[in-house]
């Protein structure tokens, strides 16, 4: 902090200490502490301050005001005036008052507190936050990691020297001075750390498989230590971040990376150019700062405020696809004001995917190494393992360390190529490796034991040792809980050999290891517990394997009925409960709010913080207590001995709890909503579950998730699946018959909508088995209906008429389906016209009219229509019709029967149908809904085209189709038709060049129609869109036709003959009723004469 001769400059820094100052006063304010000393001079900025002044002391003062002062201060001066400093904190007792002569004194502190405060100030590779060893003491239930010990004034020994662990860093897991062994797997990783962090390298995975118990997750977090410890040596800059997966995870889209993205965004670039004074309003301190309180402030908020804020920084510097914020602000972050809105489009899957992959490398580019320690694997999500994926194959210096269960026991939800590639590309350039953990070795648990028991392990008998061995397998958390366990209940000692061995009454007594499991010494610690702690857990259980104490809190109040007077009384019994079982080793505390330790007040809280203004890394803190057991061998016990009635209730009540603290659906994140569910579904209340499941599925859907959709449709179906038929009897669509005879009206009309919904996302597919598999589905809901009693009572019975619209979508794609096309429409018809509804009847209609059109039986579809024409109004039904069928297939209907004019040689008509399309339907359709305007002027652009108005035809081609998909969806967009946009634009074009319309020719369609992979289209698609009047590859053969006969090269002409013979032969095999099916007419009519002519040209 030096003046110099600039005023600009000097003014500056006068600014710059002002908002130190300012910030560091509103905290200190915020948490009663007070500012001692503030002092400037050219050495930099050192400030004093105290807590436990007289008249000022608090219970918890260190874990609930010092430690979260001293990261607050240091993560608000880095993240929002861009200034380095260093804070040391100690406790002790100190000389407080006044110091000087009469006539010029001042207060002060003055002890060896005081001067350890400002050693540790002052120290080199300083981490942002030292504290001593009473800190430590006072804050035990915290997390902390030792640092070298110091030498300082006024101590005889050296001082311990720790740095508290941030929420972060806490979410990793709790060092065991007790763990032993996996020395070469964990040598593995740190060398690859180490070497990553030389230079710039590509990314590396490495993968730890491990059955329970083996200690995956043990291993993570030591691994993580010593990675810490030795880049620390070696004065790197590293990010590591960790993510544990739960069961419920596969269900939630990109789940891993609700933590992953809040450490990342959190981190500050050393190279990035926004300032403090550039930041404005998106700044705390921005305009009109001041009017901010602190006393609103938290580490929480400051950190939330900065990850947001660089997520929108990031998102505007990288242009992120729409509704990106949607997913990462308010579903993974949990930001209900970054919710996705109305969009245009739903986003592209890979878009998003590829955006999250580079947010991540964006916001960690800075690092020389990153660290992303994934836990529980085989939990993991699709999607979050395809931005895993990305990360890997795009990113530089990332080591991705992976732990799952056995794959044999729980598959991967990771793609079968990526899989392949790690096993086979990526092994052999060694940027794959992978172990497996299983048994310790003897000499392994001796030194468990050895460490358990404190003693040398030489010291220990071999008989002790090889009990433990045999009763835990060698597992180390089994051996570890054993050996605990021993040592509570004193059944060892040190006998008359000198060896540590069992006590000789109790070795062969039911209290010794030989009568006796791991699981009843576990449910012997259990039933030690109180009663309230012992509900606790029941309550933990049931939750998952993580919670948070809120949750236990409004569940426990709602179940046992606590009165209101009562309920904060209860709160604290129930922390003190979970308190209880972190102190038995059941439960771990995996994010702190710091507000459970006793402490003195006769002692003075010390911290000293030293600044400067280069850049540096933020440290952030969430205030929030989340537990998590210790150990899935606890959650299993526990959840064995509850009841299934009790296991229903606390359920029922777990959502309950969460609808009362969330009852805006519309803030409802993906993980929330999935909650819901599962909770619903757990208490068997079929109609809550099968309606969020509806919801959660119609979500994802719009999303694009469409594997999403499928999994909680299925996991939905599941409630009724699950009750197995005797053996003598036979399944109805997949359910047993009594679970059928049991339904009410309400359960069986869910049942029918979840198998609607399950066999539309299962056949929007492009692939023949799941397009199968959907039929199947739709003939299910159907049988059920026919044989299951409560269907009589059903009156509106529009929920099934979805069933025969996606049976007739499946017949288009000549897939299998077990009722016949007469009797399929016959019976929509039929149910649509009693039902009344207007919508339904006429997509009943339009389907008969489409079948009679498809099948020759022109005449009738007409008069299909005329009936279709006296209930359809498009200003009433357009957005009704495409609300219950994704499009509107009544003003589809027109188009068909534009072509059955056509057929019949009735021109006039037709154009007088197309005219209508074009004047008056088409202005009143939703441009957005780009797949439904082509289906629906698709007719239309052949019919102007063979009858000279191909200007016209391309025209609204333009107008309705391309502009709208360019400005909606974007080159890279996906719709159904979007095969035939190439070829239509290319032909069209080539028509009005060669009838002269046209002055210039694109060059490039010649380039694109002589790669015959460009004209070929999916046979499935093919017939599909050919239902509608042409096919993609007719389009095509038709462009290479026209083509051939502009081309003056013969080796040119040639070739474009022979891909248009190619393809207009496919295009023929599709719609000549070759293959058994009905002729497509119309279809065939547009082809024909084009392949017919191809062949003579080549001749």
């Amino acid at each position: 902090a030096r003046l110099t001769n600039d005023p600009v400059k000097n003014q500056k820094t006068f600014q710059l200490l002002n908002d130190i100052m300012n910030v560091v006063t509103s905290i200190l304010h915020n948490y009663k502490g007070h500012l001692r000393q503030y002092i400037v001079d050219d050495k930099g900025v050192v400030l004093i301050a105290t807590f436990g002044l007289r008249g000022s002391t608090f219970p918890n003062m260190v874990s609930e005001r010092a430690l979260p002062t001293c990261r607050l201060i240091n993560a608000t001066l880095e993240s929002e005036l861009g200034v380095d400093n260093q804070i040391g904190a100690t406790l002790g007792k100190v000389y407080c008052g006044i110091v000087g002569g009469v006539e010029r004194h001042e207060f002060a502190v003055l002890g060896p507190s005081v001067n350890l405060s400002a050693r540790l100030m002052a120290q080199k590779n300083h981490p942002g936050v030292l504290v001593d060893n009473e800190v430590r003491l006072k804050a035990k239930k915290l997390n902390f990691i030792k640092f070298p010990s110091v030498k300082a004034k006024g101590y005889v020994d050296l001082v311990p020297v720790f740095k508290p662990l941030t929420a972060k860093e806490t979410r990793w897991g709790k060092v065991n001075a007790k763990y032993v062994g996996r020395k070469k797997e964990m040598e593995t990783v740190c060398s690859l750390a180490v070497e990553m962090s030389r230079a710039e390298c590509k990314s590396n995975m490495f993968f730890l498989w491990g059955e329970s118990g083996a200690g995956k997750s043990s291993f993570v977090v030591h691994t993580i230590v010593r990675v810490r410890k030795e880049l620390f040596l070696k004065k790197k800059r590293p990010i590591i971040t960790r993510n544990v997966c739960c069961e419920c995870d596969t269900l939630v889209p990109f789940s891993v990376f609700r933590s992953i993205f809040r450490d990342v965004l959190s981190e500050k670039p050393i190279d990035d150019e926004a300032s403090f004074a550039s930041r404005g309003t998106n700044s705390l301190f921005g305009k009109g700062w001041d009017n901010k309180s602190f006393s609103s402030m938290s580490t929480n908020d400051c950190e939330t405020t900065s990850v947001i804020s660089r997520l929108h920084e990031i998102c505007e510097e990288l242009n992120a696809p729409e509704g990106f914020l949607g997913i990462v602000g308010h579903h993974l972050l949990g930001n209900s004001n970054l919710k996705m809105a109305s969009v245009k489009k739903a986003p592209e899957l890979d878009d998003i995917v590829a955006f999250m992959a580079e947010v991540f490398i964006r916001s960690t580019r800075h690092a020389e190494v990153i660290i992303l320690a994934l836990d529980d694997v085989q939990w993991m999500d699709n999607l979050s393992w395809k931005v895993v994926r990305n990360i890997f194959e795009r990113s530089t210096n990332v080591l991705i360390v992976c732990c799952s269960r056995l794959i044999e026991d729980i598959p991967l939800t990771m793609d079968k190529d990526f899989w392949e590639m790690l096993n086979g590309k990526y092994r052999d350039s060694n940027l794959y490796y992978e172990t497996y953990i299983g048994a310790l070795e003897k000499s392994e648990v001796r030194e468990m034991a050895a460490l358990t028991l404190k003693c040398k392990p030489e010291d220990i008998s071999d008989k002790y040792i090889n009990d433990v061995y045999m009763h835990s397998g060698g597992m180390p958390y089994f051996a570890s809980e054993i050996l605990e366990s021993c040592l509570r209940k004193n059944l060892c000692k040190r006998n008359a050999d000198n060896k540590i061995g069992w006590r000789q009454h109790r070795r062969n007594s039911q209290e010794g290891l030989h009568y006796t499991n791991l699981n009843e010494l576990l449910l012997l610690r259990i039933d030690n517990l109180d009663d309230l702690t012992r509900k606790a857990l029941h309550f933990a259980s049931v939750l998952g394997a993580s919670f948070e104490l809120q949750e236990i809190v409004e569940i426990s109040g709602h179940i046992l009925c606590i009165p209101e007077e009562e309920k904060e009384q209860h709160s604290l019994a129930i922390k003190t409960s979970l308190e209880a079982a972190v102190e038995e080793g059941i439960l771990d505390v995996t994010v702190q709010d710091e507000s459970d330790v006793d402490e003195e007040h006769s002692k003075i809280s010390m911290m000293m913080i030293k600044v400067d203004c280069s850049d540096g890394q933020i440290h952030k803190y969430l205030p929030r207590r989340k537990y998590s057991f210790y150990h899935s061998t606890w959650r299993r016990l526990i959840l064995s001995m509850l009841l299934d009635s009790w296991k229903r209730d606390i359920h029922k009540h777990a959502a309950m709890a969460i609808e009362a603290r969330s009852p805006d659906p519309e803030t409802r994140d993906y993980r929330t909503k999935v909650k819901l569910f599962q909770h619903w579904k757990d208490s068997e209340d079929t109609l809550k579950a099968a309606d969020f499941a509806l919801d959660i599925g119609q979500s994802f859907k719009m999303l694009g998730l469409n594997l999403h959709s499928i999994k909680i449709y299925d996991d939905a179906l599941e409630m009724w699946r699950k009750h197995k038929p005797s053996k003598s009897e036979d399944t109805i669509g997949g359910f047993a018959p009594d679970v059928l005879d049991s339904l009410d009206e309400g359960n069986l009309v869910y049942l029918i909508k979840l198998l609607t919904m399950f066999g539309q996302a299962v056949g929007s597919t492009s692939k023949r088995i799941d397009q199968n598999r959907s039929a199947r589905t739709f003939e299910d809901a159907l049988n059920i209906l026919r044989f299951s009693p409560a269907s009589a009572q059903i009156k509106d019975r529009a929920f099934i008429f979805p069933i025969y619209s996606g049976m007739f979508f499946l017949l288009k794609y000549k897939v299998d389906v077990s009722y016949s096309e007469e009797d399929l429409i016959k019976n929509f018809v039929q149910e649509t016209k009693m039902h009344g509804d207007p919508v339904h009847y006429g997509r009943a209609l339009a389907m008969q009219g489409e079948t009679y059109h498809r099948n020759g039986h022109f005449d009738n579809a007409i008069k299909s229509h005329i009936e279709l024409k006296q209930v359809y109004d498009v200003d009433k039904h357009h957005s009704l019709v495409v609300a219950s069928y994704a499009s509107d297939r009544l003003g589809q209907n027109f188009g068909c029967t534009a072509n059955c004019y056509m057929r019949l040689n009735q021109t006039g008509k037709a154009m007088e149908v197309v005219y209508t399309i074009i004047n008056k339907l088409m202005p009143k359709m939703d441009p957005k809904n780009v797949h439904n305007s082509i289906a629906t002027i698709y007719p239309a652009i052949w019919i102007l085209k063979d009858n000279g108005k191909s200007d016209e035809a391309r025209a609204i081609f333009v107008k309705y189709v391309l502009e709208p998909f360019r400005e909606f969806y974007g080159e890279d967009g996906a719709t159904p038709f979007k095969p035939s946009f190439r070829g239509l634009e290319a032909l069209l074009d080539i028509v009005l060049y060669m009838e002269g319309v046209e002055s210039d020719l694109n060059g490039s369609y010649s380039e694109w129609a002589l790669d015959l992979h460009n004209l070929d289209v999916p046979m499935g698609l093919e017939i599909a869109i050919g239902t509608f009047g042409r096919s993609p590859m007719s389009i095509n053969a038709e462009v290479c036709l026209r083509l051939s006969k502009l081309s003056d090269d013969p080796e040119i002409k040639a070739r474009l003959l022979e891909n248009g013979i190619i393809v207009a032969e496919r295009a023929l095999s599709g719609c000549d009723g070759s293959d058994g099916s009905s002729r497509l007419l119309t279809t065939y009519c547009q082809i024909k004469p084009v392949y017919d002519e191809l062949k003579k040209l080549s001749e």
